[in-house]
């Protein structure tokens, strides 16, 4: 009895290793995928440097080759001519809107830094669907190696109870109808299944 304990421990640490090592192989592979995908949008993200840049480069350059033109002096006006152009004007003064080119920089630039964000939330959210798909596809094998086995052994208060699995299995309806599942052998690849799906 206790060489059958020793090679289920055996058995159970060799399992417990492949699928250690099952995971360590996926996630290099996830961190292959990722560092790929990184190098496919690197040099799309360096031609947006780029641009982002001649593009600042060439706004200083224009604002640079802009002469500087002072602010016209004000007319010098009769005061009669005041009145009377105020006391025409029915409708209070407004503030006349900034200059279109300015807003429209403005505008680019703050779309610009959205891009940026998209970018990076788009690559995290191609990772994610990554981890999504490596974890359905591993669920996927599981399901489809695991049989169920014939006989389950139950741990109550006093021994052991090996129950033979009908067909079908009823619902379960809470956990108090549930007696406790036996370590041992007869139950080695229940416990492993369920193992793997934690």
């Amino acid at each position: 009895d206790s060489d059958e304990d020793v090679n289920w421990a055996y058995r159970d640490a060799l399992e417990q290793r492949r699928a250690y090592e099952r995971r360590q192989q996926e996630e290099k592979i996830t961190n292959q995928r990722r560092k790929e995908q990184e190098a496919l949008e690197q040099p799309a993200r360096e031609q947006q440097a780029e641009r982002q840049e001649s593009i600042q480069q060439a706004r200083r350059q224009e604002a640079q080759n802009r002469p500087y033109q002072p602010p016209s002096p004000p007319r010098a006006q009769s005061p009669e001519h005041t009145i009377q152009t105020l006391s025409e004007t029915s409708t209070p003064l407004q503030r006349s809107p900034s200059p279109a080119p300015a807003a429209e920089s403005a505008n680019r630039e703050d779309r610009n830094q959205e891009h940026k964000d998209d970018s990076g939330t788009i690559s995290r959210v191609q990772d994610a669907l990554l981890t999504l798909h490596n974890l359905a596809a591993e669920f996927d094998t599981l399901r489809k190696s695991f049989t169920l086995p014939t006989v389950i052994d139950f741990q109550t208060s006093q021994s052991i109870v090996s129950v033979t699995v009908p067909p079908s299995l009823p619902a379960i309806t809470s956990d108090t109808d549930t007696p406790k599942l036996a370590y041992n052998q007869t139950n080695y690849a229940l416990h492993n299944y369920m193992e793997s799906l934690n």
